[in-house]
């Protein structure tokens, strides 16, 4: 495969940061125009659909793909050392950085939207309900209550589908349905605005390609294709 032409990176790069400030400008009109109301309106729900999605959140927890990537990729590397054979060393290292990349993917974007939550304060859509509080309180270190911005779970959620759908395309399919059910579940249980999973998706989308650019410039796991497209590595695919 072709490498990036040169002079490619930085329009890559400008599109990635214009589509993020895109990105954000949905959450501020979200945040002015829909937040308050929609908030409001998912507390009339059912308490049945709300108990469905209170189990399904579960899956936007970072640990349960930090966990298994990551030890994962160490035991691949361990096991790509002890093995005799060139071949199956071979292979345990394409899977330990393939497993090292989505680790990667998943940990920087939750990082990044931990940080965020400190720095933006958003009040949580229970304060809305309690007090009537909607609004801000910058570098707030008092708890979650006023870390709604951007959702965790919705950055995870964004981060794994990337990532792994970069190493699996047939599956890129099933793991939007997982964004959009996992950013919907964050809304419908009143643990988050609609602008907080907007904000979310779009920090682990744009955190896990750029991890993966940085991947594919160092041609591990992935190199640059046609058109200056990022794929698997031939010799790397999963499928």
């Amino acid at each position: 495969m072709a490498g990036l032409p040169e002079g490619a990176a930085g329009p890559r790069w400008l599109l990635a940061g214009l589509w993020l400030v895109w990105a954000l400008l949905c959450c501020l009109l979200s945040m002015h125009a829909f937040d308050a109301g929609l908030a409001g309106a998912v507390r009339g729900l059912p308490e049945s659909v709300q108990a469905w999605f209170r189990a399904v959140t579960v899956a936007g927890l970072g640990q349960w793909y930090l966990w298994p990537s990551g030890l994962g990729a160490l035991g691949l590397a361990v096991a790509a050392v002890r093995t005799r054979d060139p071949g199956r060393a071979a292979c345990y290292r394409r899977l330990a950085w393939a497993l090292a990349f989505v680790f990667a993917a998943v940990a920087l974007s939750g990082l990044t939207a931990d940080l965020i939550k400190v720095l933006v304060g958003r009040g949580r859509p229970k304060l809305l309900a309690e007090s009537g509080f909607y609004g801000f309180k910058p570098l707030s270190f008092g708890g979650a209550s006023y870390q709604s911005f951007p959702s965790g779970h919705a950055t995870t959620a964004a981060a794994l589908a990337l990532a792994v759908g970069s190493l699996v395309p047939r599956l890129r399919g099933v793991l939007v349905a997982f964004v959009l059910i996992i950013a919907a579940s964050r809304v419908i249980i009143d643990a988050h605005y609609l602008g907080d999973v907007i904000g979310g998706s779009a920090v682990g989308w744009f955190i896990a390609w750029a991890v993966r650019e940085v991947f594919a410039s160092r041609r591990v796991v992935f190199e640059y294709g046609e058109e200056g497209r990022v794929v698997v590595r031939s010799e790397s695919r999963m499928v």
